[in-house]
């Protein structure tokens, strides 16, 4: 209990050195919405042929800012629906594109690329499917449904980002276990994005008819 409390603290520590450096002027949304660019960006680097070094190094720095902006909005106590939006969403490109990119290198294979994009089917089917329910039953589609933190949700792109990280190292170091390694993480957020799949769908369902 006393080491759990320890990590907390250092944990919130940490959070508030980070939010600390970061000017008041620019808030958790927006920080989204540069990690959003930047992965615009990393696909632009692909299309000119660069090296590999330079998705690796925009995507780590476009991950990073995953960090920022959650420690951004907690310790200022700026958070907000749209950022409970923006926030996935920006993942989800983020490793959309990149795992895109290393498909098209060769360095990802294609049947762990599709099915972590299928995991994310949830991200269109449950608004399609709160739009239905509403039409059918003669209301208006607003409000939208809210979206809650999943965890399982975070650990997929943890996973999914440090395995196509060593995948990405093991492609420009000529390194076997990089690779091998890489494709565990990738594997792995396969499984955490199906278990997120449904949650997602699950906890829709269950406010739905509550």
């Amino acid at each position: 209990m006393i080491q759990r409390k320890k990590n907390h603290v250092g944990n919130t520590g940490l959070q508030a050195g980070v939010a600390a450096m970061v000017p008041m002027w620019i808030s958790p949304n927006m920080l989204t919405i540069m990690r959003i660019c930047m992965t615009l960006c990393i696909l632009l680097v692909d299309v000119f042929a660069a090296s590999l070094w330079w998705v690796l190094v925009m995507g780590f720095c476009a991950g990073m800012s995953d960090f920022v902006d959650g420690a951004v909005a907690r310790q200022r106590g700026q958070i907000t629906q749209l950022g409970s939006y923006l926030d996935p969403l920006a993942d989800k490109i983020l490793g959309a594109v990149v795992g895109f990119i290393l498909w098209r290198r060769g360095v990802l294979p294609t049947l762990p690329l599709a099915l972590v994009l299928a995991a994310e089917g949830h991200a269109l089917l449950l608004p399609i499917l709160h739009v239905l329910r509403r039409r059918f039953q003669g209301r208006p589609i607003t409000p939208l449904p809210k979206v809650r933190a999943n965890v399982w949700g975070k650990w997929k792109f943890g996973a999914l980002a440090w395995g196509m990280a060593f995948m990405m190292l093991g492609a420009l170091l000529d390194w076997p276990f990089g690779l091998g390694f890489g494709a565990f993480g990738v594997w792995l957020a396969v499984v955490l994005g199906w278990i997120a799949f449904a949650r997602y769908t699950y906890d829709w369902f269950k406010e739905q008819w509550n």
